[in-house]
């Protein structure tokens, strides 16, 4: 079924969330049998998006900035 979503999602934005549940990153985008090779992946930012201005300058408390951003 993974590889199926695989195929299927592959240019929806869908098979991002896949990735992101399964802990599959490191697999996926790195080392010598990488499917989707990116060189510059690091897990501890890729995995986050940023918190928008608008919802930390109205809720202060969503302080730090997720890393990378």
């Amino acid at each position: 079924i993974i590889e199926d979503r695989r195929w299927e999602f592959a240019f929806e934005w869908k098979r991002w969330y896949d990735i992101v549940r399964r802990d599959l990153g490191s697999e996926v985008f790195t080392g010598a049998n990488s499917l989707e090779p990116q060189v510059n992946f690091n897990k501890g930012r890729d995995y986050l998006f940023p918190i928008p201005g608008s919802e930390l300058d109205r809720y202060p408390n969503l302080l730090p900035q997720n890393p990378g951003y």
